[in-house]
């Protein structure tokens, strides 16, 4: 069996035992992602919750980070739960905390590498 059949089957059965199935939509996935809509939800908000208390990006910037961010939880939480062994209780908090963290990655990226290449090519000191 796949780990992302394991994951929906687990986020599936968190759902359906919590009494939230119909709110989080768990047989709901997305798939061109092949991501259950939970995850993909928790993934946003834990990007939104990082960006909350960060300093403000340009537009254009902002949109980029918060889907990056998104995306990365998205695709990063099959992998990590499945190599962590955690159980599926746990995959939709690791999928916030994924967003959380790359959207702040993504927010040190957008702040460091433009000096670090600026550095690297000359431009200044």
């Amino acid at each position: 069996m796949s780990v992302g059949a394991n994951f929906n089957e687990g986020a599936a059965g968190l759902a359906a035992t919590s009494g939230l199935s119909g709110m989080w939509l768990s047989g709901v996935s997305l798939a061109w992602l092949g991501v259950p809509l939970p995850v993909l939800l928790l993934g946003f908000s834990g990007a939104m919750c990082a960006r909350s208390f960060l300093p403000g990006l340009p537009l254009p910037r902002l949109l980029v980070s918060v889907v990056v961010g998104t995306l990365a939880a998205a695709a990063g939480t099959p992998l990590a739960a499945h190599y962590l062994g955690m159980p599926a209780s746990l995959h939709l908090g690791l999928a916030f905390f994924l967003g959380l963290f790359a959207e702040l990655a993504i927010s040190w990226a957008f702040q460091r590498l433009p000096d670090i290449a600026d550095r690297r090519l000359g431009g200044r000191d």
